[in-house]
């Protein structure tokens, strides 16, 4: 009920003018053969090939002299989306940006071709291997897997031309296709092309312009639609940036019912939502009501039920949308829609769809009116009501009303914990489906007290300034859905190669072993992060002092946010904080000379920041303790400069030096 694929597919364009020069190139093609730039390469030009600095920036190191992307639509569920790029290579920063590039499909989408080559001043030709491509998945936002090409140029030197090629396609239609104006280095001339799927007569085409001015569509022989941009700026990228949706300029084209309202739309959208849910709730099956009197069984109150309910939906139903289940995919099984609660129940298999009217049906027959929401995701943008597209309402949750309002469940996803949603569902619009209409909510949103992360380390140091001891660390809230994501379906060699990485990346020199993740297959219990580690060099010796940082989770940390200066808002997936006790074994014939805590920071809406240093005597240990929180999560531009402040003076204090003095 749900999928995109029952709207037809719709046209997205951007436009502005072209230069001359590469205009050339690219009308060389026919308008109803362009589509073959695809998939031979298109010869570069005497002025491409004698470049020596970027028209637009003259300090970019490269610049993307011509920019093709191409989707068509127009067949049932198998969109083809094709890329093209040619990049001039001006200086070694240039050939640093392109040492390696990766290509990264959407969940839902696979490559079908690919191909790279470098084209030398003298107009000699390195095509790049095929068996240079190579495939890894990869974690976007949220934890949902993608698959990622990379590949590297041969050869590459300033004064090169570097090209690359592919082709993708999805599962599903498109229903509202969006083009980004900006790369992250200057475009010179950009091609983008469209043939959407037909629109029945009762639905027109609608543009929305976001950060951008409304431009002229250009419209091929080919059925396609055409628009051309030049001079395009670089979209720098800055720390804690918002989503593209917010941050970039962007042209989204997409389809309407004549004379329908934005409101008609979002009630219509519950409405037929609705449908489906009522049609197995309303009646429980025999299955189904047995299995909801099992799961419930012994409960004293109603939350209690629906906790049963959601445990039941997380540990015993394999979400196939998400996550891969013992043994493989039953491809039959996946190419199902609407399946029904008891096929969920004997298959114990569902998708996003499936699962939350499984949820529905059980609460139903226990006596609980639960109800079935439409939610917004954070990292689509921030939502905007009156852009009538069911996309941007595409989570499905499970909203019942208790004595202190409405309580939101996530059967789905099951390494979200009771009560919560994933972050990128809280603290946004959420349309729940009511017998007669629909309610607009706002979710909640998980504390940053909640979202803790507790760090301890037991540790010893030697004469030398090594550091030898072993590490826990216990998740919870928003930080144990972030690290089970991680975690996920990787093998015990993978896994230890995620946490080396981790802690390498701030101590080059740390060896960890002994790395163990608890409780990563099993959801209802805390996961737990231990290993032991030795770091030599820890503490710089000089004479017959030991200085050492005591702050153990943060040595090594590069400051957040570096520049003066801020362009975009600062975006924080979620609240957060950290518990940090850290013991250090004092070695032999070593007291502390000096010693102190940094000064606390005074608490604010923002969160808190406070350290204690003691020394037990008795075994001639230091005892750190230390406590942060961030709270905030969408900052203006204008009010860089504070968080720059409280990051800037927490990464100062957590370099906190103690001397220790040999007695020797």
């Amino acid at each position: 009920m749900f999928r995109k694929y029952k709207l037809p597919a719709v046209l997205c364009i951007l436009a502005v003018f072209l230069t001359h020069s590469f205009a050339r190139a690219y009308d060389r093609i026919p308008a109803h053969q362009r589509m073959l730039a695809f998939v031979d390469w298109i010869a570069p030009t005497p002025e491409e090939l004698s470049a020596t600095a970027s028209t637009i920036d003259p300090e970019a190191g490269a610049e993307i002299l011509l920019r093709m992307r191409q989707i068509d639509d127009s067949e049932y569920i198998a969109p083809a989306t094709d890329e093209y790029f040619r990049i001039k290579i001006f200086n070694e920063k240039g050939v640093r940006q392109f040492t390696k590039v990766d290509i990264t499909c959407e969940p839902g989408e696979r490559f079908v071709t690919s191909g790279a080559r470098v084209i030398k001043p003298d107009g000699t030709i390195i095509n790049v291997d095929e068996k240079a491509f190579y495939d890894r998945i990869t974690i976007k936002y949220g934890g949902k897997k993608a698959r990622t090409r990379s590949f590297s140029f041969p050869q590459l030197e300033p004064g090169d031309i570097a090209e690359y090629k592919y082709c993708i396609t999805a599962n599903d239609n498109i229903v509202a296709a969006r083009f980004y104006f900006l790369s992250e280095i200057p475009t010179r001339h950009a091609v983008f092309r469209i043939k959407p799927a037909p629109l029945a007569a009762s639905y027109k085409t609608m543009a929305y312009f976001y950060k951008c001015d409304e431009v002229k569509v250009q419209h091929d022989d080919d059925g396609f639609n055409c628009i051309e941009l030049k001079n395009l700026p670089a979209h720098v990228p800055e720390p804690c940036m918002e989503p593209d949706q917010d941050a970039q300029p962007w042209i989204l084209f997409y389809p309407v019912m004549r004379g329908q309202t934005a409101q008609a739309f979002w009630e219509k959208t519950a409405k037929d939502a609705g449908k489906r849910v009522e049609r197995y709730a309303k009646k429980p099956s025999k299955l189904v009501r047995e299995t909801a009197t099992r799961i419930v069984a012994n409960a004293t109150s109603t939350e209690e039920k629906l906790a049963r309910i959601n445990d039941y939906c997380r540990t015993n139903i394999v979400n196939y949308w998400v996550y891969t289940p013992k043994g493989g995919h039953d491809e039959k099984i996946r190419a199902m829609r609407d399946r029904s609660p008891d096929e969920l129940i004997k298959t114990k298999l569902g998708n996003s769809d499936d699962i939350p009217v499984l949820f529905v049906a059980l609460a139903r027959a226990a006596g609980i009116d639960a109800r079935i929401a439409l939610c917004a995701n954070r990292n689509d943008g921030v939502f905007k009501m009156t852009l009538p597209i069911e996309y941007y309402l595409n989570e499905i949750f499970i909203a019942v009303k208790l004595d202190k309002g409405w309580r939101m469940y996530d059967p789905a996803h099951n390494m979200v914990s009771l009560g919560m949603l994933r972050w990128q569902n809280e603290g946004v619009p959420a349309l729940i489906v009511m017998p007669k209409g629909a309610e607009w909510i706002t979710t909640a949103m998980t504390s940053a007290k909640r979202s803790l992360t507790k760090r301890t380390a037991k540790l010893r140091l030697n004469e030398e300034g090594t550091l030898f001891g072993d590490v826990t660390i216990e998740y919870s809230g928003q930080a144990e859905i972030t690290a089970r994501y991680q975690f996920h379906n990787e093998t015990d060699k993978r896994i230890e190669e995620l946490v080396k990485e981790d802690v390498q990346a701030r101590l080059p020199n740390a060896e960890l072993t002994d790395i163990n993740v608890t409780n990563s297959g099993n959801v209802l219990k805390p996961l737990v992060l231990t290993y032991s580690v030795k770091v030599p060099g820890y503490a710089e010796r000089t004479g017959q002092r030991l200085f050492i940082q005591p702050c153990f989770f943060t040595k090594g940390e590069p400051a957040r946010f570096t520049r003066d200066t801020r362009t975009h808002n600062m975006f924080f997936r979620y609240g957060e904080s950290f518990k940090d006790e850290v013991t250090i074994q004092v070695p032999a014939g070593f007291a502390l000379e000096e010693g102190s805590a940094p000064v606390n920071l005074e608490p604010g809406n923002w969160g808190y920041y406070k350290t204690s240093i003691a020394l037990k005597k008795k075994t001639n240990e230091i005892i750190y303790t230390r406590e942060f929180a961030f709270a905030p999560l969408l900052v203006p531009a204008e009010a860089y400069k504070a968080v720059k402040y409280i990051f800037d003076t927490v990464h100062s204090r957590d370099s906190h030096t103690l001397t220790l003095r040999s007695g020797g």
